[in-house]
């Protein structure tokens, strides 16, 4: 298909792909993006839209190494290309202010905005057991993506942190559309997409678990069992890891030949009209009652099952360069845990903790709320890095603390964290199992919503809602 030249579409409605090749449509035909350095800038912009972007981190990510020294005139050069095509769309926009650019474009002219939307209505829908409408709206979220993301950057070897979130995310969606098939008794459908699944992501438990199901709710007990096997074989060449509690009691059911589907006995319906999201935690408890740094396991909705609202304080925490993946998610547990939260789900480089879910939590001290806590924690966390802001309302709030610098001051590291807090209801469901571990699930719509924000927030600041 030829591309238009930017004559060609003075009056178009422009729209923005990243889920994907970056691409830039008018009124949906594709307007050229000629260099791989301009499509850079313009997806960070996006990726970022309605939150400024510094020059120093456009050039960090553009140029892979050291950059030349005429890299920020390059970025310039740059952006004003980028502002005489974006002119063609009196709605869409690259404003410069003091802490650098910000791409401003309606959310629903930019492919990730439509799929996170589409991605909450349909989790919503899930918890509220409308699993024909959620299964037709996580459909139509994952009908955004045409590839991995931002792909051609990666193939061209400009591979970011973001990318690597994203796609979970997508992968994240396509677990729960195969948990609702499953929940549909469309186990055909859903092991013939576990095949393609499966051959490219090896090490999700998820999968494999989904997989087992479907084979044994489709009367394929021995075939089920073989599968249990063979996954667990896997999971431990790619992961380096024994499966999970429940998915050891998977096991045991089919060898069992228990007859009850995990997946069929959701809690009962909650309002849904503001599209509330389904995200997964898993909580372990010491001898003494104590929550400890939890791992991150598919949902089972089993019987036994206890859900209630509780209104808590959510936190956010987005680790930045240059902290060790490997040993932060431990070293945030750890804060949290000491300041009486409870450690959720990882999504590439953002970590969600939970504070109010228990009436007494270890670690809050007597006569603090939950927000009091998670703002203590928030703190903490940057005091463990480097200087920190903390500010108040919405992100171009006033400060009202700071944490000082450590030793004589000179030489810090650069800041780890940004973290998003927000308060409010959520709906906890809890499954206890045995040998002290429970199980839950926490359901709200400021989940999502701290999270996405999670991405906007500056390293160093802490943005409370």
């Amino acid at each position: 298909m030829l591309q238009r030249s930017l004559g060609d579409v003075a009056s178009a409605r422009l729209s923005f792909s990243i889920l994907g090749p970056v691409q830039v449509l008018g009124d949906g035909r594709p307007v050229p993006l000629r260099s791989l350095k301009s499509r850079a800038v313009l997806a960070l912009l996006i990726l970022h839209r309605g939150w400024p972007v510094g020059p120093a981190l456009l050039v960090d990510r553009v140029w892979d190494g050291p950059p030349p020294p005429t890299a920020p005139a390059s970025v310039r050069n740059l952006l004003s290309a980028l502002r005489r095509l974006l002119a063609t769309d009196d709605q869409v926009s690259i404003t410069t202010g003091e802490e650098g650019y910000v791409f401003q474009a309606p959310a629903e002219a930019v492919d990730l905005e439509t799929f996170e939307t589409r991605r909450a209505r349909g989790r919503g829908l899930m918890l509220g057991g409308a699993w024909d409408a959620a299964a037709r709206e996580l459909g139509r979220a994952l009908d955004h993506w045409t590839g991995p993301a931002l792909m051609d950057l990666a193939l061209a070897g400009i591979d970011w942190p973001e990318r690597t979130a994203l796609d979970e995310r997508r992968l994240a969606t396509i677990e729960d559309l195969v948990q609702v098939d499953l929940t549909r008794q469309r186990y055909r459908e859903v092991l013939v997409r576990l095949t393609r699944l499966l051959a490219e992501h090896p090490g999700r438990e998820a999968l494999h678990r989904a997989r087992i199901i479907a084979l044994q709710r489709s009367g394929r007990r021995a075939e089920a069992a073989r599968a249990y096997l063979d996954a667990r074989k896997t999971l431990a060449e790619h992961t380096g890891r024994e499966p999970s509690a429940e998915f050891r009691d998977l096991h045991r059911r089919i060898l069992a030949d228990e007859h009850r589907t995990v997946d069929s006995q959701f809690p009962p319906p909650v309002d849904t009209s503001r599209a509330s999201v389904v995200t997964r935690s898993v909580r372990r408890s010491d001898a003494a009652g104590r929550s400890l740094i939890p791992r991150v396991g598919a949902p089972d909705y089993s019987s036994e099952l206890a859900h209630e609202v509780r209104a808590v304080a959510v936190l956010c925490v987005r680790v930045c360069a240059p902290a060790l993946p490997a040993a932060t998610s431990d070293h945030v547990g750890d804060i949290v845990a000491q300041h009486g939260g409870v450690m959720g789900e990882i999504r590439g480089s953002t970590m969600v903790s939970y504070f109010g879910l228990a009436d007494a939590e270890p670690g809050g001290e007597a006569g603090t709320t939950a927000a009091d806590r998670a703002a203590a924690c928030a703190i903490a966390l940057h005091a463990s890095g480097s200087v920190d802001r903390i500010r108040s309302g919405d992100l171009n709030g006033t400060v009202f603390g700071a944490v000082p610098p450590s030793g004589d001051g000179g030489g810090l590291p650069p800041t780890r964290f940004a973290c998003v807090i927000a308060t409010g209801p959520v709906m906890h469901v809890v499954r206890k199992l045995g040998r002290g571990e429970v199980v839950s699930w926490v359901a709200g719509e400021m989940i999502e919503l701290c999270q996405q924000r999670a991405g906007r927030v500056r390293p160093g600041e802490t943005a409370i809602f």
